[in-house]
């Protein structure tokens, strides 16, 4: 696997510790790191930015925090949109995390796929 395809990997296992729903990449090398919601429960856009960051342990950097409102029957979405600062950093956390819970970082995949597949 290549370095590129490894922090890819990485930055979905850990997207998908910190719970979200979608998880983009962009040709730009951002990503759109999205949860839904249907009510807003007094969560902001800015919050959802914080808990990525917190999540993540600062190896990503916010560009941009916002709210994809959509009237109902459509899904919203808090977006934080992120720039990766330090690769080998998560690629280091999300190693720790399959190593922490057992598994390996190929089986790791397997389950951030699984939990984005819906």
């Amino acid at each position: 696997m290549s370095s590129k395809a490894r922090v890819k990997n990485s930055v979905r296992i850990i997207a998908a510790q910190a719970n979200a729903d979608k998880c983009i990449a962009h040709k730009d090398g951002t990503w759109s790191i999205k949860h839904s919601y249907f009510y807003s429960h007094g969560n902001t856009p800015q919050k959802w930015a914080d808990k990525v960051v917190r999540v993540f342990e600062d190896t990503v950097e916010v560009i941009e925090a916002r709210d994809a409102y959509a009237n109902w029957p459509k899904t919203s979405y808090f977006v934080a949109q992120v720039q990766v600062v330090d690769g080998a950093a998560i690629v280091a956390q999300a190693e720790a995390y399959a190593e922490e819970n057992g598994i390996t970082f190929a089986e790791a995949v397997t389950e951030a796929r699984a939990h984005f597949a819906g």
